[in-house]
This record gives C-alpha cells, structure tokens and sequence, in this order.
C-alpha cells in the first residue's frame, strides 16, 4: 500500500501495466506503448496474457485496481 500512496494517475496506470508488459502484452494506448517499447525487457507478443499471470501478480493487479491513484 504504501508503494501506491503517491502515485500520480500516470503513474498508476504504469505500475499496473507492467506486470502485464512484462509477460509481452501488446498495448493499443499509444503512451503505453511507447513507454515500455523504451525498455530492453519489453518485447510485445500478445494482446491477453492472462494465462501467464502468476497468483501474486493477480493479487497485486487486484490490489491495483482497488486502490487508484488520487
């Protein structure tokens, strides 16, 4: 919780993305793209990458979800 307290909306958005990004999810939001396309780890594969998901990146994605940023 506390690694969430000031996040800004962008900032948020990112922190949640990269659990995604980081299993090569695709993203259609130009801004998401053209910030994990920056990153040497990031190579997009496909658009759902639910399957990869481990239960604590579920967690931490509900987790997310549930606290927005302010």
């Amino acid at each position: 919780e506390e690694d969430t307290r000031y996040l800004t909306k962008w900032g948020h958005k990112v922190m949640l993305n990269e659990i995604y990004a980081r299993h090569g999810m695709t993203f259609d939001d130009p801004d998401l793209k053209e910030h994990f396309t920056g990153f040497g780890w990031y190579s997009p594969s496909s658009a759902n990458v639910n399957s990869k998901l481990t239960a604590q990146e579920k967690e931490n994605i509900a987790f997310l979800n549930s606290h927005p940023a302010q």
